[in-house]
């Protein structure tokens, strides 16, 4: 199983994402490769990134785009990954995201999706095992996903995982009028498609830190 990571970015962030890749460098299972799309930057303004255990494809555009593009670009470069697990630059990721991903991935799954923490996190803690749920994830009325089994679970849908043949069939919508909400679009189109198994993980797999700068990218 390949495991890609596609993080959409800009310049504002950049300082934020080398945070983010030290959570990676962390991660128990390791990421095949990283790919970063990044708006709005002059090559000159972006830092050298050496050093890390993964290879990093980094596509720079001064131009502006949104962030369901930049997603799109990122992942647009892996064509040999089994699967592409999306994240913002601008978050955390629990060093144990990948593992507990690649384990419902072998299940079966087409999607994956997790549980999240909004509490500043200084060090996370291990978890001993994962809980993981399979095909109890649809898609809500207002478009976005829901876990059936209790509906007020928390989802972080911009964290999404998918294997990679299923984005040939969904991808993010780039349209303005969806900005902001791109991802739980993308997420509900996913789990409306025949034949998609899903599976949704309890543990609290990622600090997400709110942010209101996405859109102006």
């Amino acid at each position: 199983m390949r495991i890609g990571i596609a993080i959409p970015c800009f310049n504002k962030h950049i300082s934020q994402l080398l945070t983010l890749l030290k959570t990676i460098e962390a991660q128990t299972r390791l990421p095949d490769a990283v790919s970063i799309s990044c708006s709005s930057t002059k090559a000159i303004e972006f830092p050298e990134l050496k050093g890390y255990s993964f290879p990093i494809q980094l596509s720079l555009f001064e131009g502006r785009k949104n962030t369901a593009e930049n997603r799109n670009l990122a992942f647009k470069r892996f064509a040999d990954m089994d699967a592409i697990s999306f994240f913002d630059a601008d978050d955390l990721m629990h060093p144990q995201r990948l593992e507990f991903i690649e384990l419902a991935l072998n299940k079966g799954a087409d999607i994956v999706l997790h549980n999240y923490t909004l509490n500043e996190v200084k060090q996370f803690e291990l978890y001993e095992t994962a809980n993981i749920i399979y095909d109890q994830l649809a898609k809500a009325p207002s478009g976005c996903a829901i876990l059936k089994i209790q509906t007020d679970a928390p989802i972080h849908h911009s964290q999404v995982t998918v294997r990679r043949p299923v984005l040939n069939r969904v991808q993010f919508n780039e349209e303005r009028s969806y900005e902001r909400r791109e991802d739980s679009i993308f997420c509900g189109q996913v789990l409306s498609l025949p034949d998609i198994r899903n599976a949704y993980i309890s543990e609290q797999l990622s600090y997400y830190k709110e942010s209101h700068s996405l859109v102006a990218v």
